[in-house]
């Protein structure tokens, strides 16, 4: 019997026309994987995971996988490797006091993309052409890869968000990723231009939403709680693993 499973990603597997959703399968971590997980920080946290993802999923290039997806894959290996429910401190907005309710993950909400949407996705800027009219570009969702471009850009460059968000643009014509930098740079509303390609990936974001609704222990008081990602969502330590774990030992 197979360790892996099937995994219904919050794309719908839209952005990878070549993928069949039904092959995309995954297993839990195991104690090889953790050795990787318990070496994540800030600053290699792209590249290990990346190392991780190569052998917990199969039927699609990790590096292709969209920041939504692969936020989800996260939260589904905290989920099922680990835990169901994460003690999370916070303020009640009622009677004010700091609790520490179980939130349990498996009721956050999964954003998925519409079953119509249609990638490259077309996004009017406020520069015009040359022609008088507004300019188009056609956009498509920051992937693993381009996280681990940036993070390697950024070792030697300033402008690693434009880089970032260049690697996003897929139209109109052929560039590369410093043309298209070097492009953005030109436009007569450089600001807002950017601000328009960078709603785009809110505006379509499809993963899991991290608030969380919890019942109040001191005045049973139903509230909301925004659970931060922190890196104990890879592999939990210090305080997460005692209040998490600590009950069972």
């Amino acid at each position: 019997m197979s360790e892996y499973m099937s995994i219904n990603l919050p794309s719908r597997c839209i952005p990878y026309p070549k993928v069949n959703p039904e092959d995309v399968v995954i297993r839990l971590y195991r104690i090889e994987d953790e050795k990787v997980l318990s070496q994540i920080d800030p600053v290699n946290l792209e590249r290990k995971y990346l190392q991780v993802l190569k052998g917990i999923i199969k039927g699609i290039d990790p590096t292709d996988l969209t920041i939504g997806d692969r936020m989800y894959i996260v939260l589904w290996e905290y989920i099922n490797s680990y835990s169901e429910t994460m003690v999370r401190k916070t303020q009640c907005s009622y009677c004010m006091k700091v609790v520490k309710p179980i939130i349990n993950l498996k009721e956050l909400d999964i954003v998925q993309l519409p079953e119509d949407f249609k990638v490259p996705h077309s996004v009017k800027l406020s520069s015009v052409g040359e022609d008088g009219k507004p300019i188009h570009v056609d956009l498509r969702f920051l992937t693993v890869e381009d996280e681990i471009k940036t993070e390697k850009y950024a070792d030697d460059h300033e402008d690693y968000l434009i880089y970032r968000y260049a690697r996003s643009i897929v139209g109109p014509g052929e560039m590369s990723t410093l043309e298209r930098v070097d492009w953005l740079s030109k436009l007569s509303h450089q600001t807002k231009d950017m601000a328009r390609i960078r709603a785009f990936q809110n505006k379509f974001y499809h993963g899991p939403d991290f608030a969380a609704t919890y019942k109040c222990p001191e005045c049973g008081e139903e509230d909301v709680v925004n659970i931060p990602f922190r890196l104990d969502f890879f592999y939990p330590d210090g305080e997460t693993l005692i209040s998490d774990f600590g009950e069972a030992v």
